[in-house]
């Protein structure tokens, strides 16, 4: 989403934000798909629940059993905002 916000926005120089968004998009995309990997590998499968205002619920299947947690979503925005920001750190440096 943040792509077209870059494209229209008044920048003179937009082609670094863009290429930097898109360098971080596909570390991230890598990255998730190390995860689903090694999810299959151990047999544990995580979907989403119910989610709300204030909480959002994942179930999770480890080799039969299931767990349902349950997550603030202020807390899950704070570690959104914190991954970005790590992956902001290592695009940059």
């Amino acid at each position: 989403r943040d792509l077209p916000i870059i494209n229209g926005s008044p920048f003179k120089l937009k082609q670094p934000y863009i290429a930097l968004v898109e360098q971080i998009m596909n570390q991230i995309s890598k990255d998730l798909y190390d995860v689903r990997v090694e999810l299959r590998k151990r047999r544990i499968k995580v979907m989403h629940g119910r989610r709300d205002d204030e909480i959002t619920e994942y179930e999770i299947f480890i080799r039969g059993y299931r767990e349902i947690m349950r997550f603030p979503n202020v807390h899950l925005r704070n570690k959104t905002e914190s991954l970005m920001l790590s992956y902001l750190q290592v695009a940059t440096d």
